[in-house]
C-alpha cells in the first residue's frame, strides 16, 4: 500500500466515514456501497491534502472523505483549488455545502 499507511487503520476510517458520508467528495453524485473494488465507482478513501504534499492518511490532522475511484483518480496528488472545483463552484454561485448531491445515473452504474 506504499505511503497509505496500515491497511486495517485505513480500513477502520472507510468504515468511520461511510456512516456518515453517502457522496463523492468531488463529482457529489452517490456513492456506490456494492461497486466491485478497483473498478471506476468503487469507494475509496481521499485526503483533502495528499499524502505526497504531507496530508494525513489517517484523517486525524487532515480531512479525509469517500470519493469514486476514477474521480480520486482525476484529482491524483493535487489539493482541491489545483483540482478546479472551487472554481466551477464559483462560478456557479455555489459553494460545496449548498451542493445538492445527485443519484448516478444507471448507465454509469
Amino acid at each position: 500500500m506504499g505511503n497509505r499507511g496500515s491497511d486495517s487503520k485505513r480500513r477502520a476510517l472507510k468504515r468511520r466515514l461511510e456512516q456518515v458520508e453517502d457522496t463523492c467528495w468531488l463529482c457529489g453524485y452517490a456513492l456506490v456501497p456494492d461497486a466491485e473494488p478497483m473498478t471506476d465507482y468503487a469507494t475509496e478513501v481521499d485526503e483533502e491534502v495528499p499524502a505526497s504534499l504531507g496530508g494525513d492518511v489517517y484523517g486525524v490532522y487532515t480531512p479525509c472523505h469517500l470519493v469514486h475511484r476514477c474521480c480520486n483518480g482525476e484529482k491524483s496528488g493535487r489539493i482541491l483549488p489545483q483540482y478546479g472545483l472551487a472554481e466551477w463552484f464559483e462560478e456557479n454561485h455555489m459553494t460545496r455545502e449548498s451542493y445538492q448531491p445527485r443519484e448516478l445515473p444507471s448507465f454509469w452504474c
